[in-house]
């Protein structure tokens, strides 16, 4: 009986930020099975592997996403991109990781197109790195573009809006220390007077008294 691609275990995750960066880390053991792979296990643990999750760049997290049906498999694609070029490693290259990805997508029922889209966004990435040949890198860029008809213009889009909500913020940010400035260099010079008019008091008292 043939192998068909399958993800046992549940995925739980640890979630540190060093220098800003995020990284998260399996807390239980993956066992994955796939015809290209055979069955291997990714041991739970810090000192072996911490995943970024889905790595898609920021300006397509909108359609994409870090989180989701897909992200079993996304772990598991990101553990196997980690260790390329170590013996006996399950996969030779990125082009079989990112089959491996796709398929254990479409195991754990990521629906048709998102899996698509989510493959092409992977292999574009391969391509990207160099990790694809002269025909296969071809092949990934005519792919892509159809769907970038749609895409590109949705994307323009939601990154103006984001950058506009991002300048916005950081102006109310901005404006709200600013106001806390303004708000203390007027207590201080409130004090300032309180104490010269209390001076000027004490002046005039005296002076009477003389």
């Amino acid at each position: 009986m043939a192998l068909r691609a399958a993800i046992t275990g549940r995925l739980v995750l640890e979630h540190r930020v060093v220098d800003g960066r995020e990284s998260f880390t399996p807390t239980e053991p993956l066992v994955v099975h796939h015809p290209l792979t055979g069955t291997f296990t990714i041991p739970p643990g810090r000192c072996c592997f911490a995943s970024d999750l889905a790595s898609v760049p920021w300006p397509f997290a909108w359609l994409v996403g870090r989180t989701g049906s897909h992200l079993r498999a996304a772990v598991v694609h990101d553990w196997l991109i980690h260790g390329l070029g170590r013996p006996s490693w399950p996969c030779r290259d990125r082009l079989a990781a990112d089959r491996v990805f796709v398929d254990l997508m479409a195991a754990d029922g990521v629906p048709a197109g998102r899996r698509h889209l989510i493959g092409l966004a992977v292999s574009l990435a391969t391509v990207a790195s160099g990790g694809a040949g002269g025909r296969r890198a071809l092949t990934v860029v005519l792919s892509a573009l159809i769907p970038s008809i749609v895409i590109l213009p949705a994307t323009v889009i939601v990154v103006g809006t984001r950058s506009a909500l991002v300048a916005l913020e950081r102006m109310i940010a901005g404006s709200v220390a600013a106001g806390r400035r303004l708000r203390l260099v007027v207590r201080r010079r409130g004090r300032q007077l309180d104490s010269r008019r209390r001076y000027e008091s004490l002046d005039s008292r005296e002076g009477e008294a003389a």
